[in-house]
């Protein structure tokens, strides 16, 4: 069973990654501010984004990091 942090912080419906964007996506992951040496302060373990190559799966992540570069949000929620 999921932890209560773990399951407010993962997106249940994860939003996927078009293969040309994936590394401009991972380039972002460094720039959370609750990412730390490949952890999640919110999740208290790895960061569950910088594991997931093909999908957002991250809420903060996809809420806060992403829309800091406007062209590549708009690509990926469209």
């Amino acid at each position: 069973m999921l932890s209560e942090s773990h399951e407010r912080g993962v997106i249940t419906m994860p939003l996927k990654i078009p293969i040309h964007l994936r590394s401009q996506t991972r380039d972002l992951i460094p720039l959370c501010c609750n990412h730390t040496d490949g952890h999640c302060l919110l999740l208290g373990g790895p960061c569950a984004q910088a594991l997931s190559e093909s999908r957002i799966v991250c809420k903060y992540f996809r809420d806060f990091v992403l829309p800091g570069e406007p062209e590549l949000c708009k690509e990926i929620i469209q």
